[in-house]
């Protein structure tokens, strides 16, 4: 058996080189695991988060009297400014994550708790000029 010809065992190797089974992912894919989407959840959670910290500090400021202290003031206020800028990063890295990978379905919940968290955080605002608008004319 020489000059090129096979033996039964090269022409029908034990394993198989490529599975029926596997889904053959691009290399793109590959190299970059899917992190960013769950970090993104994570801070859209974590803006969702400052919601009842922030019903929390309200009647704990109420307990102070007139006039809190200023520990409870800086607290209460990175708290307030702590919930949109998480909500921003959130949609910020769920958008860069969809680009990337569009079957991820952590980036778009991030994306759709962001967008509630800034939207609610617009609405509060929104209101909050109103009454500030009524209570001084």
């Amino acid at each position: 058996m020489s000059g090129g010809t096979r033996t039964r065992r090269q022409q029908n190797p034990p394993f198989l080189v490529r599975s029926a089974f596997l889904r053959m992912t691009p290399v793109s894919e590959v190299s970059r695991p899917p992190r960013l989407g769950r970090i993104a959840l994570g801070v859209g959670i974590a803006s969702l988060a400052t919601i009842p910290v922030m019903l929390v500090l309200v009647p704990i400021g109420g307990l102070f009297g007139r006039r809190p202290p200023i520990a409870y003031e800086l607290a209460f206020g990175g708290v307030l400014l702590l919930m949109p800028l998480l909500a921003i990063s959130a949609v910020a890295m769920g958008h860069i994550t969809v680009r990337r990978n569009k079957a991820d379905g952590s980036a778009k919940m991030a994306l759709a708790i962001g967008y509630a968290v800034l939207g609610l955080t617009v609405l509060v605002i929104g209101l909050w000029f109103v009454w500030e608008l009524a209570v001084t004319r």
